[in-house]
């Protein structure tokens, strides 16, 4: 997994048309970050569900280290914003689904899915892993076939009714 990691941080750059490090980009800016913030406070009613932050590449590849992810498995990012975890994830082999509330982070993250390679650079048991957003409330998202859930900045969202301890990486 390791071994991947440089590569698809590369590719991620390359998609992004920049350093993936950075919240500004290609194509979104911080008048669109903005205008998401009040489209989501105006969705929810919530002041706080605005607030967007981004974890780093290297981040993200060291928290899919810690929960031991693997080429195959199913990851969803729940509030996925710009789809930066989404479209590493996928690089570097999991089956990567991004929710997102913000139309205009959604489409942000849609522009850049169309820079990525058409393939990832791996496969697990021989099949081509899926990389999808969707633009949807989370609350009413199936991901009861995650192995991996990452939720950054989601106000007040309580898994402990929702996912199985047994089965599921939340993170």
């Amino acid at each position: 997994f390791r071994s991947l990691e440089s590569e698809a941080i590369r590719e991620l750059n390359e998609a992004y048309g920049m350093n993936a490090d950075s919240e500004e980009y290609a194509g979104y800016d911080v008048d669109q970050d903005e205008k998401a913030a009040k489209e989501m406070v105006k969705k929810t009613g919530d002041e706080k569900s605005g607030t967007y932050g981004e974890v780093q590449p290297d981040g993200v590849a060291a928290m899919l280290r810690a929960v031991g992810a693997k080429p195959g498995m199913r990851y969803y990012d729940l509030g996925s914003g710009t789809g930066k975890t989404v479209a590493l994830a996928w690089l570097l082999g999991l089956d990567a689904t991004g929710v997102e509330l913000s139309d205009v982070r959604y489409r942000a993250s849609c522009k850049a899915l169309a820079s990525l390679p058409e393939q990832p650079p791996i496969k697990a048991d021989g099949q081509r892993q899926g990389l999808r957003f969707k633009l949807e409330n989370i609350e009413k998202t199936d991901f009861s076939d995650a192995d991996i859930i990452f939720a950054n900045s989601c106000q007040d969202l309580s898994f402990g009714s929702i996912v199985p301890s047994d089965r599921k990486s939340v993170v």
